[in-house]
């Protein structure tokens, strides 16, 4: 098995899966990939060991989320990024979200929802809507 020898910053555990921010900005995830919630094309469907979230990996990251998906902010703008498979759909790599313009200073995952605050200190919200 490979070591993971990384100096981490932060963790996140989703429904399935964990994605670790290291030091220098960078995200891996291991676990399931079924959903593309490991942020990576591959055959496999899972990965014991943590894979580097190659796509935004030219990107430093501040803050990682994960629940049923997975979501990073990165640290120069504050954009957001999702990947793996919600309500918006499916996205096996990170893609930037475009509608939310403000700079996001924390994002949260739940099962099918997720929330983003923003430095004006707005909240934006998306998701599963049968629970209110």
């Amino acid at each position: 098995m490979e070591s993971f020898d990384q100096k981490a910053h932060q963790i996140a555990s989703g429904k399935s899966h964990t994605l670790i921010l290291t030091v220098n900005g960078l995200v891996y995830g291991c676990g399931s990939n079924l959903e593309g919630q490991l942020g990576c094309t591959t055959e496999h469907t899972s990965s014991i060991t943590p894979v580097l979230v190659e796509d935004i990996s030219h990107i430093q990251m501040k803050y990682i989320a994960a629940g049923s998906f997975s979501a990073s902010i990165s640290k120069d703008q504050g954009s957001i990024y999702l990947w793996g498979s919600g309500t918006f759909g499916k996205f096996n790599t990170p893609h930037r979200v475009k509608k939310i313009e403000q700079k996001a200073v924390q994002v949260d995952i739940g099962n099918s929802f997720g929330m983003v605050l923003t430095e004006d200190r707005d909240i934006y919200t998306w998701g599963i809507n049968n629970d209110g």
